[in-house]
């Protein structure tokens, strides 16, 4: 069913917007894949203007996850304000406001059921609660304290915008606060949340986890949907490809002139790439698509550096055909032998430049 504007201006933090689009100099409103709905894009950024005394506000035109610095340089904007789900795959150098939308969540039922499948052995008694944005505003320190009391050895992937925990590991701006001595395999992960492609990534980056789905509509004994893509195997041939490849393209499709690792990244494929005597190409398209990778028709294969949600969907080829395969830095780095399929994925550039370096100290030891 349509939504109403009036219910769109609701679901969200509308006045920290309107805030911080009157306090900061050029404002560019960025909207995520699947939120705000299209139809009430004009009206909305109208209202903003309204509450604003008139000013004028600016809008992103590529619906991205990835806060889009470089598009918002072009207006010389003072900030940032990024409608819905994103990656958290860059640190901004502008403001940036996350204005998530504001979902309803029964967390008080969530935790019933969950601690009733884990008791069942449904579940393992070891999970990682990973919600989506839309959900942000209900995982309060209450929740996540009654979450904890019903299920003791639960852990809740929060959303650190700022970075402001300081964990061993993060994902899509997640912290994970795993209890010392733990391990991924230890646990399941329940997903709460319907973005297809978040839960695939998902899955993707933890193949060693159970991954459930909750679905709050469901009867209680079929509340947690055991979830599983046979993506892993199909990527495979990308590494096949990488091999054979003689010219490579390095594609950099990075948003933000800070996205995280991304510089670090290219230049250690870069030099991978060389070390296997094969040809390279450093490529920066901003957004790519068939037209722009179509200019080279002698790459044999494109490396994809952009955020973890947005490469894999890429490299299936969903977004756009390619004429050569688009692979990821990790694909790229199995196919030159620096690191090993062991059943381990990563579609993080930072992940990938740790499990080098990993893999670097151990054969020096």
């Amino acid at each position: 069913a349509e939504v109403s504007f009036a219910s769109l201006w609701a679901s969200f933090d509308s006045a920290s917007v309107v805030a911080f689009a009157t306090v900061h100099e050029k404002v560019c409103l960025q909207f995520s894949p699947e939120w705000p709905p299209a139809c009430h894009a004009t009206r909305l950024v109208a209202e903003i203007e309204r509450c604003c005394g008139g000013k004028r506000v600016y809008v992103i035109g590529d619906r991205s996850c990835c806060v889009d610095e470089i598009a918002a340089a072009h207006v010389r904007a003072g900030g940032i304000i990024h409608f819905g789900s994103s990656c958290f795959a860059s640190k901004p150098t502008l403001p940036v406001l996350y204005a998530f939308e504001r979902a309803p969540a029964d967390l008080a039922k969530f935790t019933e059921l969950l601690a009733s499948a884990s008791a069942a052995g449904k579940c393992g008694p070891r999970v990682i609660v990973y919600y989506e944005e839309k959900y942000h505003h209900a995982w309060d320190s209450a929740a996540q304290g009654a979450l904890l009391r019903a299920v003791p050895l639960a852990v809740v992937a929060s959303i650190d915008v700022e970075s402001k925990l300081h964990t061993s590991f993060r994902f899509c701006g997640r912290t994970f606060p795993l209890p010392e001595g733990s391990t991924f395999t230890d646990y399941d992960i329940v997903y709460i949340g319907d973005n297809q492609q978040a839960l695939r990534t998902l899955a993707l980056n933890f193949p060693s986890c159970k991954l459930f789905r909750f679905r709050g509509e469901a009867e209680a004994d079929s509340a947690f949907e055991p979830t599983s893509f046979r993506v892993l195997s199909r990527r495979y041939a990308g590494v096949q490809r990488a091999q054979r490849a003689s010219v490579v393209g390095l594609v950099s499709a990075a948003a933000s002139p800070a996205s995280h690792g991304h510089a670090a990244v290219l230049e250690r494929l870069r030099a991978a790439v060389e070390a296997a005597e094969k040809e390279c190409l450093c490529i920066c398209v901003g957004k790519p698509d068939e037209y722009k990778l179509g200019n080279f028709q002698h790459v044999d294969v494109f490396v994809i550096v952009t955020c973890p949600l947005t490469t894999l969907s890429l490299c299936l080829g969903e977004k756009f055909e390619c004429h050569a395969p688009l692979v990821t830095p990790f694909e790229l780095l199995v196919a030159l032998g620096l690191l090993q399929w062991d059943g381990g994925y990563t579609t993080d550039v930072n992940h990938c430049l740790a499990l080098l370096e990993r893999q670097e100290q151990s054969s020096n030891e």
